[in-house]
């Protein structure tokens, strides 16, 4: 999950994916609903209404196209803006129970395939407290499957008081953090401004954010590369698989 839309989710879940992959762990995703999605031509259908949800099937590509892409991205719309309205326009409704829910794995912090490491990723639609039904935030993604969540946020300035709000809503709902990422890389794979030590001011502002609890790790991203370090940690810690 992120602070924001646009701020490298799919760029950062699918060098993840790959790390997990390359350590000989089982991927599954989920991006249940994804919005903007444009209509491929007649000469190249594909399922689903041939609409193409370019950032389900980047995560669907990366974790080797072992399941249906109508399973990992059920939900598609046209227009680009928030998933509800967008549903709207369509005549339609989303509710989480009923149209998301069925999609996601069983409330259940880890799960394994015979003796391979089976990770979940689930990305959701724009930023964690953006709306994903008519009844539910983004965030309820992470309470329903009881996965602790991956949070992404730009390295840039002006970052940390969404990157706080975020922190201290998934505290409050008592929702841990598998850890913080501060992507520095793509996209937009552009120079950006100099920042601020982001990751410094996290870690003197974690312990007041989230007392009493121990702080996530933080992770700045310039390369898929990077990665690495993150996939390193989660193998090492099997209850922080990320939503």
């Amino acid at each position: 999950m992120a602070t924001n839309t646009g701020v490298g989710k799919t760029w950062v879940g699918c060098g993840l994916i790959t790390a997990l992959r390359a350590r000989g762990a089982c991927l599954r995703v989920r991006k249940p609903v994804e919005t903007g999605c444009q209509t491929q031509n007649s000469a190249d259908k594909t399922e689903h209404n041939e609409r193409i949800p370019a950032d389900a099937t980047a995560l669907w590509q990366a974790a080797g196209q072992t399941e249906p892409l109508s399973r990992v991205c059920p939900w598609r719309f046209s227009a680009a803006i928030a998933a509800p309205q967008a549903a709207i326009k369509e005549g339609k409704t989303l509710r989480f129970i009923t149209d998301i829910a069925p999609h996601l794995p069983a409330p259940i912090a880890a799960q394994t395939v015979g003796h391979q490491a089976e990770y979940w990723i689930i990305e959701g639609a724009g930023g964690l407290l953006s709306p994903l039904t008519e009844d539910s935030l983004n965030v309820e993604l992470a309470r329903y499957t009881a996965l602790p969540v991956l949070l992404i946020a730009p390295d840039e300035l002006g970052t940390l008081s969404a990157l706080f709000c975020a922190i201290e809503a998934l505290f409050q709902r008592g929702i841990p953090l598998a850890g913080i990422v501060l992507n520095a890389g793509a996209p937009p794979n552009t120079p950006q401004p100099a920042a601020p030590d982001n990751a410094a001011a996290l870690q003197a502002w974690l312990p007041q954010l989230m007392p009493n609890t121990p702080p996530p790790p933080v992770f700045r991203v310039r390369a898929h590369s990077d990665l690495h370090h993150l996939a390193d940690h989660l193998t090492h810690s099997p209850a922080t698989q990320p939503a």
